[in-house]
């Protein structure tokens, strides 16, 4: 892996996908996959997040999918699902996510900058915050 250098960041990154879907019987029911799955870098939205909540992730969860928010790529697009568990177990070097260590995520942290921890980051949001999100995501949906 490359270290940092003249303010280029490891190449090492969390790819995770993005696939569009559509509702097969309105946003009450099941979704479907259409058109192409995206990747995207999570890499700094996952390295800003307390390790306790990385322990939790699963794919195509509401805060995996919540993921994509924190990402520099635009992609709006709903519904949609991210699965990502995968790549942050490749990056981190593990079979399981409970496997990850506050040591390995520091050394990480450190190589891609300056990163904060985001306290109010995905799986810490309170419950007015995730409904919130819910709302503008069905509204969305309603006028596509």
């Amino acid at each position: 892996m490359n270290s940092k250098v003249g303010g280029s960041l490891p190449e090492k990154r969390i790819l995770a996908i993005f696939q569009p879907q559509e509702w097969v019987d309105g946003p009450e029911g099941a979704a479907r996959d259409v058109g192409c799955a995206a990747t995207f870098d999570a890499t700094k939205a996952v390295l800003r997040m307390p390790l306790a909540f990385i322990h939790r992730l699963k794919d195509a969860s509401e805060d995996a999918d919540y993921i994509h928010t924190y990402s520099d790529t635009c992609l709006d697009h709903f519904p949609y699902e991210v699965k990502l568990v995968s790549a942050v177990q490749e990056f981190f070097g593990v079979k399981r996510l409970i496997d990850i260590t506050e040591d390995m995520l520091l050394h990480f942290r450190r190589q891609y900058g300056p990163l904060s921890v985001d306290a109010d980051h995905v799986g810490d949001r309170s419950l007015f915050d995730r409904l919130a999100s819910m709302l503008v995501r069905q509204r969305i949906a309603l006028f596509r």
